[in-house]
């Protein structure tokens, strides 16, 4: 037994889990925005990558088994140790420091995590800052929230609280704004930052606050100019993506329906319709910790009807069932609608008439 003191959630946030896990020789494959790889366990034969690695929170799950867990659970069970092991092995091998000396197996330093945790209230209050500072919506921005497209009524759009940048120079000016008032740190750890791919080219677009207990707590930028180019819309930097339009669940009772859609605009469409609905912005942000948030409520999935929307649904049911126990219902698409905001647009009244 080792004589030093070791901090194990130190452990934890000094090493990577990527990086453990390149360490020990499993190979990691992007898919789909995600990085997966085949399971660990060694009882499931995983013939395709079905373990993803979320670096957000420094942990892997596998969606196929269920198996998950820390960097601590992932070296136990690759390397067959005990949890205690396990510990002792990653403190002196790859957090020397931790353990207060270095045996010398590990000559390549793996690099402190980026921890990435909900935006304190500092944060909010650039969240909040920035939103006054951008004013009102202008005429490009209603036309196409409420266009063809979108189809969304301006009562909608003011609840959800919908602004915009006019151009670069407004961008700069509020940026520089908030920068004396909250210091350059604080702003570029607010992630703010990103917003620059779009407000330097000119690019109009609108911004859409993700709200947690009455602050803002992310924003999400959809350009719109119509043009079909990527990126179409930009994420916050170094900030976890929520589960957008949370606080309705507050409002609900147990067992109440409750739509998880895949975007924004799509959860936006639901409630304009009197549906309640939330999104996780986007197919692959579909982690545990937000799809526990539903676990009391009739979830019925609505994700793209798209193969990456149809997968992530699958995944989604598969989680909820073997994790929890619980059985959810999935939208019977009609071939002709692409998304939830396409159904409503061209049949105003199907999810009024058929069951889902």
């Amino acid at each position: 037994m080792s004589k030093y003191k070791i901090d194990i959630q130190d452990l934890k946030q000094q090493i990577k889990i990527i990086d453990l896990a390149k360490n020990l020789n499993i190979q990691i494959k992007n898919v789909g925005g995600r990085k997966m790889a085949r399971c660990i366990n060694p009882n499931h034969t995983d013939e395709h990558p079905s373990m993803c690695f979320f670096e957000d929170t420094n942990r892997f799950y596998c969606f196929s088994c269920e198996t998950q867990g820390d960097i601590i659970d992932l070296y136990s069970i690759c390397q067959g140790t005990s949890t205690w092991q396990a510990i002792q092995d990653l403190s002196s091998t790859y957090a020397p420091g931790l353990a207060g000396k270095n045996n010398g197996a590990y000559n390549k330093p793996i690099s402190a995590p980026t921890i990435k945790t909900p935006p304190s209230k500092h944060i909010a209050n650039i969240y909040k800052d920035f939103k006054l500072n951008c004013g009102q919506l202008d005429n490009a921005s209603i036309k196409y929230l409420t266009g063809p497209t979108r189809g969304l009524r301006e009562e909608v759009i003011n609840k959800f609280g919908i602004f915009h940048i006019a151009n670069t120079g407004q961008y700069n000016a509020i940026r520089n704004y908030l920068r004396k008032k909250y210091g350059s740190k604080a702003v570029k750890a607010s992630g703010i930052n990103a917003f620059y791919t779009f407000a330097s080219k000119n690019i109009p677009f609108v911004i859409v606050p993700c709200y947690k207990d009455g602050d803002i707590e992310y924003l999400w930028a959809r350009r719109i100019d119509g043009i079909n180019k990527e990126p179409k819309s930009l994420n916050l930097t170094g900030i976890t993506m929520p589960l957008f339009n949370a606080d309705i669940l507050k409002k609900l009772q147990p067992n109440d329906v409750v739509f998880l859609c895949e975007g924004i605009f799509d959860a936006m469409m639901l409630e304009q319709n009197e549906f309640n609905a939330v999104a996780v912005l986007g197919a692959n942000n579909y982690r545990p910790e937000l799809l526990d948030q539903l676990l009391d409520y009739d979830v019925h999935l609505c994700l793209d009807n798209d193969k990456q929307g149809r997968k992530a649904t699958q995944d989604i049911s598969r989680y909820f069932q073997n994790n929890h126990g619980k059985t959810v219902q999935t939208m019977a698409w009609p071939s002709w609608a692409k998304d939830v905001t396409e159904l409503f647009l061209k049949e105003d009244h199907y999810l009024n008439t058929n069951k889902i």
